[in-house]
Order: structure tokens, then C-alpha cells, then sequence
């Protein structure tokens, strides 16, 4: 609405200072509340898994160290945390260039970036554990008599790692996709765009010109 990307693409400097400026202006603006937000994510995480390792029974706790659990649960939330804001930075750039308003764009980033994908990961984490661990439990060979002690202790041990590094995995897996597409895509038709939906040109309409009035039959007086 101000003419400053028509300012910007007038300018002498490329597509890639356009948005490699933009992203050092966002990194300049969160910086220090993404940091303060990770240090206090970080802390709740390690309080949460130290408090709910104490409910884990002892046999399943001497299979797995409770410091490696703690230990992974919270640095994948850290890193999942930082990956999904990069993310939504990246992709809501390109929704700001593409959508009509801004809260169309902010409507799209959160919704393609953080809550269809959230609901996919958390149902295909969920798949996972049956197809890891009864495969195990079928070549093992376990008789029916303790089955239940070893299936209880094999969950309560190797669950939590196994669901907290697939759904890590398959986070950073979407992210990524997220940060590399859009990057290509800002830099590849950042001009068009700019032109096309932030500013379109419009053609003035031609002037309304009113049909021919036939002129009147003229009258011939006989004498």
C-alpha cells in the first residue's frame, strides 16, 4: 500500500538483498524473545521429564537411563521449537506476497505450517510404536505368560525415545521442506508476485459511448 517494494524493485539491488534483508530485519526484531522463549521452553521441558521419570517403575528405568530421556525430550523440543519458527518466518514471507491480506497470510502460515502438520505427525507417531514393537515381540518368541511383564517394561522404557525422535524427525523433515520451498520461491518470482497481487496494474475502463440515434424519416409533402 505504501509503494515501497515498487521503491525496492526500482532500486539498484537484486531479489536475494530484498529478502535476505528481510530476513536479517526479522531476525534483528525476535532474536531476543525467541532466545528468552527457548530458555524458558527449555526449562519446563527438563522439569516436566525429571517429574514424570519418578512415575516410570524401576525395572523399566535401569533399561533406559532416565538422564538420556530427559536429556533428548528436551533438546528435541528445543530444536523442533526453533525449526517450526524458521518455518513459519520462510513460509510467511511467501504468504504475504501471495495472499490478499495479511490475515489471510497469517490464517495459511499457521495453518499449513503448524496445525494440519501437527495432527498428521502426532497420527503417524502414533503408528509407529505398534510397528516397532511387535515385530520384536513376534520374533522373540514370548510365551503368553510373560508376555504382559515384558511388553509393560519394553513401552515404559523405549516408548517415550521412540515417539520423541520420530516426531522429531518428521518435524525437522517438514520444516525443512517448508524453509527450502518458500526460500526458492521468494527468489525465483519475487518480481512477478510484486507486481501481480501487491500492486496490480488496471486497466482504465474504455468510456461508455451510447449507440447511434437513427436519424428521423424525413416526410415528403405532396402538393
Amino acid at each position: 500500500r505504501s509503494g515501497l517494494i515498487e521503491l525496492l524493485m526500482a532500486a539498484p539491488v537484486s531479489v536475494r538483498d530484498i529478502v535476505e534483508g528481510q530476513w536479517r530485519a526479522l531476525l534483528r526484531l525476535f532474536s531476543l524473545p525467541v532466545i528468552l522463549l527457548l530458555a524458558v521452553q527449555l526449562a519446563g521441558s527438563f522439569f516436566v521429564a525429571t517429574r514424570s521419570m519418578g512415575l516410570v517403575p524401576a525395572p523399566a528405568r535401569n533399561m533406559v537411563p532416565s538422564f538420556a530421556v530427559t536429556l533428548v525430550g528436551s533438546g528435541a523440543a528445543i530444536i523442533v521449537s526453533a525449526a517450526n519458527l524458521v518455518a513459519i518466518c520462510w513460509f510467511g514471507m511467501w504468504m504475504g506476497m501471495t495472499s490478499k491480506s495479511n490475515n489471510l497470510a497469517t490464517l495459511k502460515t499457521l495453518a499449513f505450517v503448524q496445525v494440519i502438520p501437527g495432527m498428521v505427525i502426532s497420527f503417524a507417531s502414533a503408528l509407529v510404536i505398534p510397528i516397532v514393537i511387535m515385530p520384536a515381540i513376534l520374533k522373540g518368541g514370548i510365551t503368553s505368560k510373560n508376555a504382559t511383564s515384558w511388553m509393560t517394561s519394553t513401552l515404559m522404557s523405549w516408548v517415550p525415545l521412540i515417539t520423541v525422535a520420530v516426531s522429531t524427525l518428521l518435524t525437522l523433515g517438514k520444516d525443512v521442506g517448508y524453509i527450502v520451498w518458500a526460500r526458492r520461491m521468494l527468489l525465483k518470482t519475487f518480481r512477478e508476485q510484486a507486481t501481480r497481487s501487491l500492486n496490480p496494474f488496471r486497466y482504465a475502463a474504455p468510456p461508455l459511448v451510447p449507440p447511434p440515434v437513427p436519424a428521423p424519416p424525413v416526410i415528403q409533402l405532396q402538393q
